[in-house]
This record gives C-alpha cells, structure tokens and sequence, in this order.
C-alpha cells in the first residue's frame, strides 16, 4: 500500500504545468495572497525605495520564464509591474525576494547554457517548457538555490500582474479583468481612489466588489 501510495505521489509531482492546474494552485493558495494582501495594502506611490530595477538581462530572462507560465502577461505589463513592486512594500522588505529573482533567472539561463548549449532566451518554446517544467517539479533544486520556491514566486508575480490594478503597471487594458470577467479591484491589491471601478453583471452575481 505504502509502494502504490508513493509512486501516486511521485507521477503527480512529475505532472507538467498547465494554465488550469497554474490557476487551480493559486485560487488554493489563498493563505500567502493574505499576507500579500497586508504588504499591498500600505503601500504608496510615494514609498519608492529608489532600489534599481532589475538588470536588463535578468529582467529578459524572467519576462521569458513569466510568458510561459502565462502567455500574454508580458503584453499585460509584467515587467512594469514586478519593477513596481520591486521597489515598494512588502517587496523591498523581504530580504529574499529580490535576490531570489536574479538568482533564478541566472539559474535557470546557465542551466540552458549547460544542457542545450543556448540561453533561455534562445531556446524555442518546448524546450523552455521543459526548464519551468523542471523548476515546478524542484528537479533544478540545489544547495544554495530552491528553485520550486522561484517557481512559486515567479508564478504569484504572475497572476497579479494579469489581475492587478492597472494604476501599478499590469493588467494593461485590464486584460486580466476582461479575461475573468470581473472589472473590480482584486482583493489584493492596494485602491487607487483615482480609479474608476465598474461592476459587471458577473460581479453582481458573485458578490464582488
């Protein structure tokens, strides 16, 4: 029993990601939006750390590793966004955010050089599948570097820049919005009172708001 039992766990760790089973896992994940929802909500336009953004050539690889995870998102404004946030709270107080961010991207760019002979950037669609896969399932995990942990941080970055407020950079267009039909604030992030919220008639049935 014990032998069966393991081997269910072992196939379903090696399950490749799909956006239903990306989505799935963060609607469950609701206790770590919570404590992101205490950092969004104090923070401010004005309470820019000044940090720099992030260098050119992680920020492409992590914009990379983000349009497989959900394509689209860059067109959303991930970029501006993890930027954004980067420099705000609970971001710029979190010790390992940032630092895991350009770890993962330098991992995950010299595991593609190591393996395939070509950065992440310039390998084709399967074969950066196949890397995330590999990050999901903690196969790239080593000393000094948790890289299921990246995967999970890159993957919440993900869907609030889809589901954001568009004042903070993502959610272009409210992309995000449309796409679930909902055009609300999220329940996450901080109110921008300059912006104008709408109800939908999937809201109101919901109860959104």
């Amino acid at each position: 029993m014990t032998n069966s039992a393991d081997k269910r766990s072992r196939s379903h760790a090696r399950r490749p990601i799909t956006r239903r089973a990306l989505f799935g896992g963060l609607l469950k994940g609701a206790g770590a939006m919570v404590l992101l929802r205490r950092g969004f909500g104090r923070a401010r336009a004005e309470e820019d750390s000044g940090a720099e953004p992030l260098g050119p050539g992680q920020q492409a690889v992590l914009a990379a590793v983000a349009d497989v995870l959900l394509p689209g998102v860059l067109e959303a404004g991930f970029v501006d966004f993890a930027n954004y946030w980067l420099r705000r709270p609970p971001f710029d107080r979190a010790p390992d955010w940032r630092p895991l961010l350009e770890a993962g991207a330098d991992e995950i760019d010299g595991v593609a050089k190591r393996k395939h002979g070509a950065g992440f950037l310039d390998l084709d669609a399967s074969t950066r599948h196949e890397l995330v896969g590999k990050l999901a399932n903690g196969d790239l995990d080593r000393p000094g570097f948790p890289g299921r942990l990246f995967f999970r941080r890159m993957t919440m970055l993900v869907m609030e820049a889809f589901l954001s407020d568009p004042a903070y950079g993502g959610n272009r267009g409210e992309v995000g919005w449309r796409f679930i039909g909902r055009h609300h604030h999220c329940w996450w992030a901080p109110r921008n009172p300059a912006f104008r919220y709408r109800k939908t008639a999937g809201d109101k049935k919901s109860g959104g708001g």
